[in-house]
């Protein structure tokens, strides 16, 4: 029976039986089953059963279902309990129709099914392998297929409940699902729950509710989540152990802060699926990751009836963008090339529109487009994205295939800058719009300060700013229609259009408006166009603009009237008025053609009117820095007002070869200067790629000689010169070559020209080569007029010069210099090498010391009559020239002062501004050789002075004739070193401090005698001489007829504090020696001191006197006195006069005297004798009392020694018997014990024992002493006897 079972359903016809499959399907199913193929089965090991070609019949035949290959595997134990156990049932390549009718209702596969009751049928293992579904709307006539449907299904009876698992795709996406359903319930509803995935959209849905049918109108309500990214699905197919994952390496694991390739997102709420309509309530959107996600809330709708659309409006809170998504796109900075189309370049700034831009697209393109047409509604009150807040955020959007159409957006951005906008918005490659758009912002410097990290000085003063048009903005053209723009409250209306093709930039714009701040507008512009350009920048314009007041770069214009065009080949100016242009009026009109082509010709009117010139330069100066016209004018230009020119720059056909010429033709007066102006330039404009010749004819005139040299920059004082002054400029230049030029300043009387060549290259000018001329009957006025003060008088001052100059390789040189100036001859060659002094050499026929000093230290040392005159007021900034020089200078004669003045001078004269040297005097004084050195230095008032001079022989005899004396002319040889500092000549002199060493020779000193004793005692021993009151007048007498030769004398000197000081010089003559003490005050040239004349009196000394005569030195150096003071003479005098007296009245007091001697020393020796006989008995007297007291004190020591002996006896007596009572048998040698020996007495006491000290005893009598005996005089005691 075994074998039969297993061989015989092989030789069994199986088809006979399928009448039976398919009555049975066809129950279960409530649809016509039809197996159209073969069958087979088989009993053992397991009942098995397959068929072909099987197929599933709608009510009116046509096919809901085929099934190319149906088997189905059962387990024949549980038969015994009656249950059906289906192991594995196969359907290979099922196709499924499901027609969606118009009533909503579904056709079904399974139609009112009646599963059996009898027996529970178990499927363990249904598999579907490569299955089809198409769904055909046939009330729309849409149809949707499902290929490649692989499932695994299991169920634990025909009515549930059922779990598996599969895949499928649709429109190319690979959908995997898992589903799970329950049991029915009473009421028909079952529970399911399906989770489905998407790998492209990287989400996950779950539903999970009751699934019910009405009528055949299915239906769904539930809940509904979408979580992207979708969950990885564990996949364990691999794994050998649940454990075989620890012991894995990490090479593979993907890192811990590795961040999701989309932003995270879970949506959940409650959903209602009809046929019609998916509704979802309680919608709870989670965005981000993190512990933390941003939420919102609301509802949508999904109605694929009639016409697919959806309905999304989402509330929510504050939300941080960057924190939501995984590829920094909001926060990265993107370069305002993603505008433009353009590469990247290699650095972009952080912050700027473009970013702020390409970082919303970024977030845009995230958001998933919906291919049906919908309506997305979103209210965020704070968006943050890097470093921006973005409030009241509230959009309504609808996708389209390239972005969004914005129905409204409506967000306040820093700055409380309000974004309205509605229109197409595109987002897949750049970022462009085309709608209404209105910017307004209440504080537009924050607003800058966010989109472009800076904030423009002209955006930061405005109170408010923004605009509303009709915008198209793509990266390459930029239209603004019905343009209004409010800047500060001012309004401006018109239109703009910017577009960019073929690497060109065309500009279009014609605006109307009242008050326009330009720098403020430009500066909003690169707000979105970035710092480096502006709306306003391009290579063709069409500019049509009327406005007023326009204020720009600092400057301002009452009303602007321009109508301009460039179309990249031609300029066209058919109207240009601009009043008030900082001060000035400003006209132009005309055209200029072919100037892309290299031969531009045409010709402009331009007139140019202003009060204040030097407003208008200073804007130019602003606007056109670094162009060498208005630099040069610009400082300059205040002495134009005012300012009126007009004329012609016309572009003329030019040489053959050649580009068009440029010829410019101004003339017009600037302050009362009549200019008149030709200039012709080959090649025009082109001139700066192509060198041509060049031509300039300028005249300047002025009846007022200041107003003309201040316009040419020379700075004049209002000195009454000759006039008129007048300025002629010619210039001419080939293609090569130097510059022909030729200047000339000619006014009544003076003239000045420079005629010659100049070398210019565009670097610069690279020589010089000129013939200077100047030829003046008097330059003091215009000296005075330039103020240039070289201590000249007021006198006349005719000037002749002539030289050549010459400037090469960086150095200025002066040659041949010729001509007279003031008199002096002047002449000399000058170089001045580049960044060294003026060097060369220089002769004059004079020069004047004190007036070098003037130029040092701004005043003259002397005064008005031309006496030296130290002056106490304070010294000024020098006049020397602020430049250095050092120059070799020859001189016929230096003046000094007081008409002294040094000859054939040769010597090195050093200048700087503050300072001038004479290094190196070579010079003759009074036929004696000089030589020496000078500095004088003025620092801001502070002044010096330095000398170091040698002289060698000068001859006295003019000088001083009353030193001369001997054989020859006293000569003076000596030197000096001074030093000195302070703020005026007085000061300077006052402190002066040096050291110096003179020689004198052959002089003599007149009225001081050398030798005048003789004859002074002569006069002096006349009877009649009174030497108090004629000593003085005698000696003057007698010393006017000589003098004190000084045959050589060398003398060192200090000076300090001004004055010099000579050192004690003393001089020997016959009888008499001179010392002279002297000083010098340099500031008044008073002389002091004396001079001490001592006599030799020879046998006529006297003591405690000599004789002595004192000079005082007094006077003026060239006046000096002496005056005499001959005291110590008359007291010589005197005393020689008295001591003769005395020695006669000496004489007859000796014998008198003598005899008085004698009678004193009679009476002295009588008074000795009577004294020493008193002495003698006096002391004998004294020395018998000493006797008797010394006896008396013997008796009374005596008496007391006796007593005292008494006294003892009697005491050793009752002692004694004291003891032989007490002791009655005390032995016998105590009995016999030896009395004590009774004290001595005086006269028998031991020798050895010293007697008892008394203070009782008398002294010995002093008075017995011998004492010293004086020989004196009467009534003079001992000194020692007391």
């Amino acid at each position: 029976m075994l074998l039969a079972a297993l061989v015989a359903p092989y030789f069994v016809d199986w088809t006979a039986y399928r009448a039976d499959f398919e009555r049975e399907a066809s129950q279960i199913l409530g649809r016509k089953v039809i197996v159209k193929g073969s069958a087979s089965a088989r009993l053992l090991p397991f009942p098995s059963v397959t068929f072909n070609d099987v197929e599933v019949e709608d009510e009116d035949g046509s096919s809901l279902m085929t099934v190319e290959r149906f088997r189905m595997d059962a387990e024949l134990a549980p038969y015994l309990s009656g249950e059906i156990y289906i192991y594995s049932m196969t359907l290979d390549r099922p196709r499924v129709r499901l027609p969606l009718r118009p009533d909503d209702t579904i056709g079904w596969v399974a139609d009112d099914p009646k599963i059996p009751t009898g027996a529970r049928v178990v499927l363990q293992n249904v598999a579907v392998n490569d299955g089809m579904v198409v769904i055909e709307d046939e009330a729309r006539g849409r149809t949707k297929t499902l290929l490649d449907i692989d499932a695994t299904l299991s169920a634990e009876s025909l009515a549930g409940p059922v779990v598996g698992s599969g895949s499928f795709s649709v429109d190319g996406d690979v959908v995997t699902f898992d589903v799970s359903t329950g049991i029915p319930g009473e009421d028909g509803a079952m529970p399911v729950r399906l989770t489905a995935s998407n790998r492209t959209l990287d989400a996950q849905i779950v539903l999970d509710g009751s699934a019910s049918a009405s009528g055949a109108v299915p239906q769904f309500a539930g809940s509904v989540s979408l979580i992207r990214p979708a969950p990885a699905p564990l996949d364990t197919a691999d794994a050998a152990s649940p454990f075989e994952s620890l012991g894995a390496g990490d090479e593979d694991a993907a890192p811990a802060d590795e961040k999701p390739a989309v932003a995270p997102l879970r949506v959940s709420g409650a959903i209602t699926l009809t046929p019609e309509k998916a509704a979802v309530t309680d919608m709870r959107v989670e965005a981000g990751g993190g512990p933390q996600p941003y939420v919102l809330t609301g509802s949508g709708s999904l109605d694929y009836g009639d016409e697919s659309r959806f309905d999304v409006a989402l509330k929510g809170e504050q939300v941080n963008v960057d924190a939501l998504g995984g590829n920094g796109a909001a926060g990265g900075a993107v370069p305002d090339w993603s505008l433009r189309g353009a590469e990247p370049p290699a650095e972009a700034p952080e912050q700027s529109l473009a970013r702020r831009v390409e970082a919303m697209r970024a977030v845009l393109a995230e958001v998933p487009r919906p291919k049906i047409d919908g309506t997305v509604e979103i209210s965020l009150p704070v968006v943050t994205a890097g470093d921006t807040t973005i409030r009241d955020v509230a959009v309504v959007a609808r996708p389209r295939p390239a972005g969004w159409r914005l129905d409204s957006f409506v967000a306040e951005v820093p700055g409380r800058t309000r974004i309205e906008a509605s229109g197409d918005l595109g987002i897949d490659r750049a970022l462009t719009f085309e709608g209404d758009l209105l910017v307004a912002s209440q504080q537009p410097s924050g607003f800058s300060d966010w989109l472009s990290g800076n904030v423009d000085p002209a955006v930061r003063a405005l109170p408010r700013a923004g605009f509303s048009a009709r915008t198209t903005l793509t990266a390459s053209r930029q239209v603004f229609d019905a343009l209004e723009i409010d800047v500060g409250g001012n309004p401006i209306k018109g239109r703009i259009a910017r577009e960019e093709a073929e690497g060109a930039t065309t500009l279009s714009a014609d605006l109307t408006g009242g008050t326009v701040d330009l720098d403020a507008v430009l500066a909003l512009s690169r707000l979105f166009t970035g710092r480096e350009h502006s709306l306003a920048e391009a290579d063709r314009f069409d500019l049509a603009l009327k406005a007023g007041p326009i204020t720009y770069a600092g400057a301002s214009a009452d009303a602007v009237d321009a109508d301009l065009r460039f179309d990249g080949d031609s300029l066209a100016v058919d109207r240009l008025r601009i009043d008030g242009l900082a001060g000035a009026r400003l006209t132009s009109s005309g055209s200029l053609t072919d100037l892309s082509g290299g031969d531009a010709k045409g010709k402009l009117d331009v007139s140019l009117e202003s009060e204040e010139p030097q407003r208008f330069f200073a804007f130019l100066q602003r606007i056109f820095p670094g162009i060498p016209l208005i630099e040069v004018l610009a400082p300059r230009a205040a002495k134009l007002a005012p300012l009126k020119l007009s004329g012609e720059v016309e572009a003329t056909e030019g040489q053959p070869g050649k580009k068009p010429t440029l010829l410019v033709r101004l003339d017009g007066t600037a302050d009362g200067t009549n200019i008149d102006l030709e200039s012709a330039v080959e090649n025009g404009i082109y001139a700066a790629v192509e060198s041509g010749r060049f031509g300039l004819d300028l005249r300047l005139e002025n009846d007022r000689p200041t107003v003309l040299l201040g316009q040419l920059g020379i700075a004049a004082a209002e000195a009454a010169p000759p006039s008129p002054l007048e300025v002629e400029l010619s210039v001419s230049a080939a293609e090569t070559g130097p510059v022909v030029a030729s200047a000339t300043m000619r006014a009544p009387g003076s003239e000045v020209s420079l005629d010659g060549s100049v070398d210019v290259t565009p670097e610069g000018v690279n020589g010089v080569d000129l013939a200077f001329y100047v030829d003046s009957e008097d330059a003091g006025p215009w000296l005075r007029t330039l103020a240039i003060d070289l201590g000249q008088s007021f006198d006349a001052v005719p000037v002749q010069l002539n030289a050549g100059v010459i400037f090469g390789q960086g150095a200025w040189q002066i040659a041949g210099l010729n001509g007279k100036v003031a008199g002096v001859d002047v002449s000399g060659d000058l170089v001045e090498p580049a960044g060294k002094p003026l060097g060369g050499k220089l002769q004059l026929s004079e020069l004047s010391l004190p007036w070098l000093a003037n130029l040092v230290y701004g005043r003259s040392p002397l005064g008005a009559s031309g006496e030296v005159s130290w002056s106490s007021d304070a010294f000024t900034p020098g006049l020397l020239p602020k430049l250095d020089v050092a120059v070799d200078l020859s001189a016929g004669r230096l003046e000094l002062a007081g008409g002294l003045a040094l000859s054939n001078v040769s010597t090195s004269l050093d200048l700087t501004p503050t300072s001038a040297s004479l290094k190196n005097i070579r010079a003759e004084f009074n036929g004696a050789e000089t030589a020496g050195s000078l500095v004088m230095r003025n620092a801001d008032g502070l002044a010096g002075f330095s000398l170091a001079a040698y002289a060698d022989g000068i001859d006295l005899s003019a000088l001083a004739p009353a030193v001369s004396g001997g054989e020859g002319p006293a000569r003076l040889d000596g030197e000096i070193r001074l030093d000195s500092s302070g703020q005026s000549y007085r000061a300077l002199i006052a402190a002066l401090s040096g050291a110096g060493e003179l020689t004198l020779t052959n002089g003599r000193l007149p009225g001081v005698p050398e030798a005048i004793m003789q004859p002074l005692l002569a006069a002096a021993d006349a009877p009649d001489f009174k030497p108090q009151a004629e000593t003085a007048q005698t000696f003057r007498s007698l010393s006017q007829a000589r003098s004190f030769d000084i045959p050589q004398a060398t003398a060192e000197f200090a000076v300090t504090g001004g004055t010099l000081k000579l050192a004690p010089v003393e001089l020997a003559g016959e009888d008499s020696r001179l010392t002279i003490d002297a000083s010098l005050d340099l500031a008044s040239l008073d002389l002091g001191g004396n001079l001490r004349l001592a006599l030799d009196a020879g046998l006529d000394r006297v003591e405690g006197t000599e004789p002595l005569v004192t000079y005082s030195l007094e006077g003026s150096i060239a006046a000096p006195r002496l005056d005499l003071d001959a005291a110590a003479l008359t007291n010589y005098l005197s005393v020689r006069a008295l001591e003769r007296e005395q020695a006669r009245v000496e004489a007859m007091q000796e014998s008198l005297e003598e005899k008085l001697r004698l009678r004193r020393e009679a009476r002295f020796y009588r008074w000795r004798k009577t004294v020493a006989e008193n002495r003698a008995a006096e002391a004998e007297a004294h020395r018998k009392a000493a006797e008797e007291e010394e006896a008396r004190a013997i008796q009374e020591e005596e008496a007391r020694r006796e007593a005292a002996e008494e006294r003892a006896a009697r005491e050793a007596a009752a002692k004694a018997a004291a003891e032989t009572e007490a002791k009655p048998a005390a032995p016998a040698r105590r009995q016999a014990a030896p009395k004590p020996k009774p004290p001595a007495s005086a006269g028998t006491s031991n020798r050895d024992v010293p007697s008892a000290l008394t203070f009782d005893r008398p002294l010995p009598n002093a008075s017995n002493a011998d004492k010293p005996d004086f020989q004196s005089l009467p009534g003079v005691t001992n000194p020692l006897d007391f």
